[in-house]
């Protein structure tokens, strides 16, 4: 029965003569398997790690914090690993997935198809959106032509980074036990700012109808920028910013998470997704919550929240003062103060942390205070 199906869906394709037979068919395999690998992982994760994030949890919280929230804890818990948590982002997910690889896998673009030959793929002779050629529509459809070649190019090697991208995220929360909900919602939002950046890009950067090394590139540069889509946007705007020169500066801009130390790129991808994007808003967070959530231990985000604390506080200060104390979190600093002898008589510990830097002072004594 599945060998006549497939031979019918083949043969089908074939009357219209886009595809060989055989072609078509593995197209179709790899077309399903793209779209199975997601639900397979995240089935045997709610299986198999639910069990396991108890007992992480319960090894890595201190006893005098675990006891009182065991029951919270566990709630959280069971709520991340059950099959309804993860229904709507999923379909999410796979809705996109599934217009992107369909575009990918299946579309053949041509141009000025004789009408007394059998169709060879969608003919955009007949006519083509903006999204794709954006001021190239005025144009002939001869001339247009190569313009769309790139664009859907462009997006759908964007598309395959940002895929590519949700794949080893996937990986790495399986085995860091933080899988969630959020992990689709962010990946259903990178392959579409991905694909979308990189087509606006493709008009930039390559120009169409000119076969070089720059055209060569647009593979490798589109799934770039679907892997990395703030590198891309980054690009547009120093290239719009350079054309425009004028930008208003923020009188206030929030302190990123790179600021602190041990925070790698994928650990600021993962707080992003948490809505942790800034450091004011990682030193308010609860470190016994986000433990749950993500797969980050509870002594690293108890780290993390005070580096974050002291980060926010000392502002632009934070990391020369760092370099010459070697105190990166509030933690740090409260021990400092509670240990502290002077090496001379009148010596304060706020001079003393500052060295000669008078404004610093002010701002270390304060914090000596708060900690």
């Amino acid at each position: 029965m599945g060998d006549n199906l497939i031979g019918r869906l083949a043969s089908g394709i074939d009357l219209l003569g886009w595809y060989d037979p055989v072609f078509f068919v593995y197209n179709v395999l790899l077309f399903a398997f793209a779209l199975s690998i997601p639900p397979v992982i995240t089935a045997v994760y709610i299986r198999l790690m639910r069990h396991e994030k108890l007992r992480r949890l319960e090894q890595e919280v201190p006893a005098s914090v675990w006891e009182p929230n065991k029951a919270m804890v566990a709630g959280l818990v069971r709520t991340l690993f059950r099959w309804r948590t993860y229904f709507g982002s999923m379909a999410l997910f796979m809705m996109v997935l599934v217009l992107g690889a369909s575009v990918m896998l299946f579309l053949k673009p041509v141009v000025g198809a004789d009408p007394s030959v059998r169709a060879m793929g969608l003919d955009f002779g007949k006519g083509a959106n903006i999204l794709m050629l954006g001021p190239y529509a005025v144009h002939l459809p001869e001339e247009y032509f190569n313009r769309l070649v790139i664009s859907l190019a462009a997006f759908q090697y964007g598309f395959l980074g940002g895929y590519a991208h949700h794949i080893g995220q996937l990986a790495r929360s399986y085995f860091m036990l933080d899988l969630t909900p959020h992990t689709y919602v962010d990946a259903t939002v990178r392959i579409a700012t991905g694909s979308l950046v990189a087509l606006v890009l493709s008009f930039w950067l390559f120009e169409p109808g000119v076969v070089n090394e720059d055209t060569t590139l647009l593979p490798v540069v589109s799934f770039f920028v679907g892997f990395f889509p703030t590198r891309g946007l980054l690009a547009i705007e120093k290239g719009a910013t350079a054309f425009i020169k004028v930008l208003p500066k923020s009188a206030y801009e929030a302190e990123g998470l790179s600021k602190l130390p041990g925070m790698s790129y994928a650990h600021e991808l993962r707080l992003g997704r948490e809505g942790l994007d800034t450091v004011e808003n990682l030193s308010n967070a609860s470190a016994l919550e986000l433990a749950v959530r993500t797969g980050f231990s509870y002594c690293q985000l108890e780290q993390w929240r005070g580096q974050a604390w002291l980060c926010g506080h000392m502002r632009d200060d934070y990391e020369p003062f760092m370099k010459r104390t070697g105190i990166t979190s509030r933690d740090e600093l409260s021990a400092f103060r509670d240990a502290w002898k002077p090496p001379a008589a009148g010596t304060t510990a706020a001079a003393y942390l500052a060295g000669s830097n008078e404004a610093l002072e002010t701002k270390v004594e304060a914090l000596l205070i708060l900690a």
